[in-house]
């Protein structure tokens, strides 16, 4: 191995052990463990770097150390050789097992290494006791000399088992039940009135009536006024989109089909939407008629394309009086003030004839 590779480890390990963090970082991890694939040298360092953070008189560090021997123990055939030739040592920096090498200071960070070295032991026990012999003998000192350890490590340890496996039961049962429920709105895309949106809903109604009672009414008259003066197109076409905005969130909220506690409210909405659906229907002719201009003004070519022609002699001036006032076009005007609206007669009509 090279000496660069040496000093890499070295500093990864005392940067591992010296974080402070409850996890270990895993791209140091990935990179010491990259190393170590490349010669037995690198695990050998790596092994005497973590026994030397051991043997640190600070229990946050060693139970760093700890950890990181955790995660490559399983990992290399040869870093589990070395550290069980040295198995003693290991328990009594780990474990407490000789009361002349207390664990250091701060007790529950040392307790909290205790307890994790007794469950994992028991767990390298439970995986590779047969194939090491020296981790057979130890497991079986520690079970002795740490017995009621050991058994309240087993206890805790199926303690969590079961706690685990009802918890997972727990969450899929209450993933069914979100399942379930989705599905049940999405057959019924429903919304239920109660105590606890009824603000919410009250809020939507009233948006719903100023749209229904005012805004789209306003955008509608718009669109009307923009079509009548057969001109500002840009207005129209802008007055349209917004109203299919307007109309499109009215729809939403129809869409929400929501069941209220009371059914006035559903009576108060229901005639608000007849309502709106009278004047649509009153005015359709009108909103027609304003697609129609909007889609023929866009076709429609420049001004420059045509010839003005100026009024020659006899273009109008020697039609007879009577058929220009026939082709004068009466406004279009509403039924309130249509029958207000009188024809002049020429001089000559049908009314003086008949006498």
């Amino acid at each position: 191995m090279e000496l660069s590779q040496r000093d890499r480890l070295s500093e990864l390990v005392e940067e591992l052990t010296t974080s402070g963090q409850q996890q270990i970082s895993r791209e140091k991890m990935k990179e010491i463990k990259k190393i170590c694939k490349e010669s037995i040298d690198g695990i050998n360092h790596v092994y005497h770097s973590i026994m030397s953070r051991l043997n640190k008189d600070h229990a946050e560090i060693r139970l760093a150390a700890f950890n990181l021997a955790t995660e490559i123990f399983p990992k290399s055939h040869h870093f589990r050789t070395v550290l069980l030739d040295n198995f003693q040592e290991f328990l009594e920096l780990t474990v407490e097992i000789n009361f002349e090498r207390p664990l250091p200071p701060p007790l529950p960070v040392s307790r909290k290494l205790q307890s994790l070295a007794i469950q994992t032991i028991q767990s390298w026990h439970s995986f590779y006791g047969s194939a090491y012999k020296r981790l057979e003998l130890g497991y079986q000192f520690l079970k002795q000399f740490k017995k009621v350890e050991i058994e309240d490590a087993q206890a805790r340890a199926e303690e969590e088992r079961v706690r685990e496996a009802e918890s997972q039961k727990n969450m899929k049962r209450t993933h069914k039940e979100r399942l379930e429920a989705v599905i049940k709105d999405m057959e019924g895309f429903h919304v239920e009135e109660t105590d606890d949106n009824e603000a919410v809903i009250s809020t939507l109604i009233d948006l719903q009536r100023l749209l229904i009672t005012k805004h789209l009414p306003a955008v509608r008259y718009w669109v009307q006024i923009f079509t009548r003066s057969g001109g500002e197109l840009d207005f129209l076409t802008r007055a349209l989109e917004l109203k299919r905005s307007l109309e499109s969130s009215s729809q939403k909220f129809s869409q929400l089909n929501i069941k209220f506690k009371s059914g006035i409210k559903k009576m108060i909405l229901f005639s608000w939407e007849v309502r709106s659906h009278s004047i649509d229907t009153k005015h359709s002719h009108i909103h027609h008629m304003a697609n129609q201009m909007a889609a023929s003004f866009e076709d429609e070519e420049d001004d420059t394309d045509f010839i003005e022609v100026s009024e020659k002699e006899g273009n109008g001036s020697h039609i007879p009086l009577s058929l220009q006032v026939k082709n004068v076009p009466i406004p279009w005007t509403d039924c309130s003030t249509r029958s207000k609206v009188s024809v002049m007669r020429p001089r000559g009509s049908s009314k003086r004839r008949a006498r």
